[in-house]
């Protein structure tokens, strides 16, 4: 069975972990899911990504793209940027507690941390 990672349903508050690794890059709307991956935590669960942030940086890789996907040769691409990123985290009520990059025209790994239930 293929799900889009937009339309998985699972169960709010049931995961104290889930790993979104080379993704968020590859969907319509990368804040949306974030979002809705959030409400899939207990308190206190993280949210593990690996993004290409390829707006910092990697921004040359458009020139490609767009006519990659018009000839069906490449997804389509939403750029993204490491502090888009980190927004997207705060919009989703995750405190974003490791925020590295291993080298330049690397992923972004980024964790973000629901907060306990107080």
């Amino acid at each position: 069975q293929r799900t889009a990672a937009e339309d998985i349903d699972a169960p709010e508050g049931g995961y104290d972990m889930i790993m979104a690794h080379s993704i968020l890059h590859l969907v319509a709307d990368p804040a949306g899911l974030i979002q809705r991956m959030a409400r899939f935590l207990k308190p206190g669960g993280q949210l593990v990504t690996s993004t290409a942030c390829l707006s910092d940086g990697l921004s040359f890789f458009r020139v490609i793209s767009s006519p990659g996907h018009a000839l069906g040769l490449l997804p389509r691409i939403t750029y993204l940027s490491r502090r888009d990123l980190r927004r997207m985290m705060a919009a989703a009520r995750l405190d974003v507690h490791t925020d590295w990059r291993p080298g330049p025209r690397k992923a972004v790994f980024m964790i973000g941390r629901k907060p306990n239930a107080d």
